[in-house]
């Protein structure tokens, strides 16, 4: 039995308020999330490769608005933009840097130009403790032929 679209539309309503009401800003179903945005009911695929902007900030406990400010001061980069309606895309991988930008701005009290001179330094130290360690496995290979 199909439901008419006003009475999947009150539903709809419903189900935000309800998502409202218990503090929660999504609600995972089959295949999928629902979201509440903006007052209505959003479902998104989790078979999506990328998070909306709007994920992220639930992901993130932020407004989807700071998000977008970290893109334009430079900290975060998306991967592209829904063709359906030109969102924001990012990958899972932004999820865990956003966190550590809060952490660094609440924490430690780190404007975002320091922000960003940070993160950069930090991928930079990560780089080199790589490259120690592919080093060190290289010696030791070496001292085991000998």
């Amino acid at each position: 039995m199909v439901a008419p679209p006003e009475a999947l539309s009150s539903l709809a309503r419903e189900m935000c308020v309800w998502l409202e009401s218990i503090g929660e800003k999504m609600f995972r179903c089959e295949g999928g999330v629902l979201m509440a945005v903006e007052g209505r009911l959003v479902r998104y695929s989790v078979t999506t490769p990328y998070l909306r902007i709007e994920e992220v900030a639930v992901h993130c406990d932020l407004h989807p608005e700071l998000i977008e400010r970290f893109v334009h001061l430079g900290l975060i980069d998306p991967v592209g933009r829904d063709q359906r309606d030109d969102a924001l895309l990012f990958d899972e991988a932004v999820i865990p840097l956003v966190k550590k930008i809060i952490r660094l701005r609440n924490d430690l009290g780190i404007n975002y130009a320091g922000i960003g001179v940070v993160l950069d330094l930090l991928d930079r130290l990560d780089a080199i403790e790589r490259r120690v360690q592919v080093l060190e496995e290289k010696m030791a290979r070496l001292i085991v032929e000998e």
